[in-house]
């Protein structure tokens, strides 16, 4: 199948997740190794006053909803709670008196090597175009990777707007420094792409996952949900037959073997079923294939 159309994926810095990275840092502050975070302490250190940093501190709210929410506005619809609103009040405020936006502006190089260090570390990993070719349907939403420094992993979100698909990104630290790990095979560009292709699709599941009852095993790294463990499950079986199909055996072995042990002990079942789609010779894509049998394992 030809995929003459290719994604359109850009790595991003937002400002508004900037801001609320600095109002985080004096909230509760870290010990982020990053010459830049330090930078952003130093600027904002003076306002560590301001009613905004009491008012994070206070929020009951999951990080990731507090992100989405502020991707959102102004239509962030029921998301947005009334303590939510008065926060995001309180945060434009912030930003006005601090002169966030400024301040974030004149970090256009520091900005731009974040941006490069995305880049080279995707271009490590598996493509989405590899991806796109195993499931025989091109990617075809505009992707939006916003890389969040500031922000603890905890904030990563994942956001659907108006045709665009967000995917925010947190700065660790590992053995080589900054990273945002986009070379790893279950953060690359790819694995991000395979979730938003499947979302409208696991809908079509939902019924026959949830008359599953109970839980899923504590094996499973996902076990708070049938529906969040078969679509963790499927997407780490589509990327790995893809990067089976692109030649990689010895990788491919190597990973689904780590993962069938360390959180994923449906996974060596669903890419059994996976190759049912791969022998298909027709046209076939796979939204036309799903579900198959790939619900087996799990019901």
């Amino acid at each position: 199948m030809a995929l003459s159309r290719r994604p359109t994926v850009n790595f991003e810095i937002d400002f508004r997740l900037e801001t609320l990275g600095a109002l985080h840092q004096l909230a509760r502050p870290s010990k982020k190794r990053l010459p830049y975070a330090g930078e952003a302490r130093e600027h904002f250190q003076p306002f560590s006053s301001h009613p905004a940093v009491a008012g994070l501190r206070g929020l009951a709210c999951a990080e990731p909803l507090l992100i989405e929410v502020a991707l959102l506005r102004p239509d962030a619809g029921g998301l947005e709670t009334a303590a939510l609103t008065v926060f995001f009040e309180l945060v434009d405020d912030f930003a006005r008196a601090s002169r966030s936006a400024a301040f974030f502006r004149s970090r256009k190089r520091d900005h731009a090597a974040f941006i490069a260090l995305a880049r080279r570390e995707a271009a490590k990993s598996q493509s989405a175009g590899e991806v796109a070719k195993y499931l025989r349907m091109p990617f075809t939403a505009k992707y939006r990777l916003l890389l969040a420094p500031l922000l603890p992993p905890a904030f990563a979100v994942n956001v659907s707007r108006d045709g665009e698909e967000l995917r925010v990104r947190c700065a660790t630290f590992g053995r080589e420094g900054l990273t945002f790990e986009y070379s790893e095979f279950d953060c690359c560009v790819g694995h991000e792409l395979t979730h938003t292709a499947l979302t409208p699709l696991l809908e079509r599941s939902r019924t026959a996952l949830e008359a599953v009852g109970g839980t899923p095993p504590k094996t499973c790294r996902d076990n708070t949900s049938w529906m969040g463990c078969f679509e963790e499950h499927l997407v780490r079986g589509i990327t790995l037959r893809a990067l089976k199909a692109s030649g990689d055996e010895r990788s491919y072995g190597a990973i689904l073997k780590r993962w069938s042990r360390s959180g994923y002990p449906f996974l060596e079942a669903v890419c059994a079923e996976l190759e049912t789609f791969e022998r298909t010779h027709s046209p076939l894509d796979f939204a036309s294939y799903y579900p198959g049998r790939l619900l087996t394992p799990f019901c």
